[in-house]
């Protein structure tokens, strides 16, 4: 038996369709926003909560109905998961304007990276328009790691060969090095030795074919017409 609709999914703007649609289709956003947009396509669409729920991927239609009762109220800030604890999070009117005109906006291809917008590119381009830079540290290591590496530098300048009596000697000898590093400051890069080696044997190894392929040592190059002529033309008496 279907769950009759007690609230009916209200007339959506065509700028709530178009983002709808792109989210759904989207391979990079999260999977709740993608089911979500799915949802609520499907009962735009005519279908009731368990066909929307079926098509969505998902079993109960009560959590569809309450979906679509919160995008009536919120609009497309229902996609994102609800709060998970804590005080209610409130956004003032002049917050969600500011947010909106971003999105209302034509994205750069040279400044923004795309063409057309999606939930993370619009995070991003209302990140740096904000002063807000978002930096993401490589699979092999992290800030931290550096941060622990300089203060290992630190201490074994400052306090090797020492003896301090009092903890004002440990803080003045720490703080000197530290002023002398910075005067002239030694940059730190991802790499090393092993990344050193790894190109090294890069170097060493030779591709085959154009494909990822490589062997540790040349192979003959195939004869070009012009090889094959001349080895057909040889006197055989």
């Amino acid at each position: 038996m279907t769950r009759r609709k007690k609230n009916l999914l209200r007339t959506m703007t065509e700028e709530e369709q178009t983002w709808l649609e792109r989210i759904s289709r989207s391979q990079s956003e999260p999977a709740a926003h993608v089911i979500r947009a799915k949802e609520i396509l499907a009962v735009a669409a005519g279908h009731n909560y368990t066909e929307a729920a079926h098509l969505a991927g998902i079993k109960s239609g009560d959590t569809v109905a309450k979906l679509v009762e919160r995008f009536n109220k919120e609009g497309l800030q229902a996609m994102q998961p609800g709060h998970g604890g804590g005080p209610t999070l409130k956004y003032s009117a002049v917050e969600r304007e500011r947010v909106l005109a971003e999105a209302r906006r034509q994205p750069d291809p040279e400044k923004d990276g795309t063409n057309t917008w999606s939930l993370t590119t619009l995070q991003k381009a209302w990140l740096f328009a904000h002063g807000v830079r978002p930096l993401y540290t490589p699979l092999g290591g992290s800030w931290l790691n550096m941060a622990e590496s300089i203060q290992r530098i630190l201490i074994r300048r400052s306090l090797s060969g020492q003896n301090p009596q009092t903890p004002s000697q440990i803080i003045s000898w720490l703080e000197a090095v530290a002023r002398c590093w910075n005067s002239d400051p030694t940059p730190f890069i991802w790499g090393g030795a092993r990344a050193a080696r790894r190109e090294r044997s890069r170097n060493r190894r030779h591709t085959l074919g154009g494909s990822g392929a490589c062997s540790h040592r040349s192979l003959r190059a195939k004869p070009n017409l012009v090889q094959k002529w001349h080895s057909a033309c040889q006197t055989t008496h």
